[in-house]
């Protein structure tokens, strides 16, 4: 066994309280986020851009989802206990990477020093996350949750100057989103209800749902 692998079996932990049953949903759920998340990226690559660099950011966003997607999926459903410890890596990584993801085509269609701004924070702070995330795994939870929804309600610091300049229905989609989400937050961080996980990732594909209609219909 190498250094790496007594590495993830000393320091990353893994559910207990998730049985088989369980596991299957959890992955189930989001096997349909990384099929739609597919069909997604297809969707988008074939909309009509006015520049590179909003179909770069859309890749990156597009990208973005389909890892979360498809890393959840993987790390519910592999059995080996060295190859569900790195699922479980990537899967809370992702969260921060498809935040930020989610922000870029956004800042990009927003542009000047607030688009750049945007990026700058939302892209430090997803790379912050992980790093502060891998240093204390299992530790501190309360705050990687509020390092989680700090990061994705950052759009209300700037929400006067930010729905000037994006139309009213993609503002909309964008706070139900958000509200998706931070419910999901809130279900899984309690853990009173059955299935809770499986409940979480429901919501969770319901703020993508809701933050791609708003990227595809009114940004791109």
């Amino acid at each position: 066994m190498n250094n790496f692998e007594n590495w993830l079996l000393k320091n990353i932990t893994l559910h207990t309280h998730d049985n088989k049953q369980e596991e299957f949903w959890n992955g189930l759920t989001h096997l349909f986020g990384s099929i739609l998340s597919v069909v997604g990226l297809i969707l988008l690559l074939l909309k009509d851009y006015e520049t590179p660099h909003m179909i770069g950011a859309t890749l990156v966003y597009s990208i973005s989802m389909l890892l979360l997607f498809s890393a959840s999926t993987t790390y519910h459903w592999v059995q080996n206990p060295l190859l569900k410890r790195i699922g479980r890596i990537l899967d809370h990584s992702n969260i921060y990477l498809l935040i930020a993801g989610t922000y870029t085509p956004m800042a990009f269609f927003v542009g000047g020093k607030m688009g750049v701004g945007i990026i700058l924070v939302e892209w430090i702070l997803a790379f912050l996350g992980i790093i502060f995330t891998l240093k204390f795994w299992g530790k501190l939870k309360p705050l990687h949750i509020m390092f989680y929804l700090l990061m994705g309600w950052m759009i209300v610091f700037i929400w006067s100057d930010f729905t000037q300049m994006v139309p009213v229905n993609f503002a909309k989609l964008v706070i139900l989103g958000g509200f998706f989400y931070t419910i999901g937050v809130v279900i899984y961080s309690l853990k009173k209800v059955p299935f809770y996980h499986a409940v979480w990732h429901v919501f969770v594909a319901g703020g993508a749902m809701s933050m791609f209609v708003a990227i595809y219909k009114y940004i791109v």
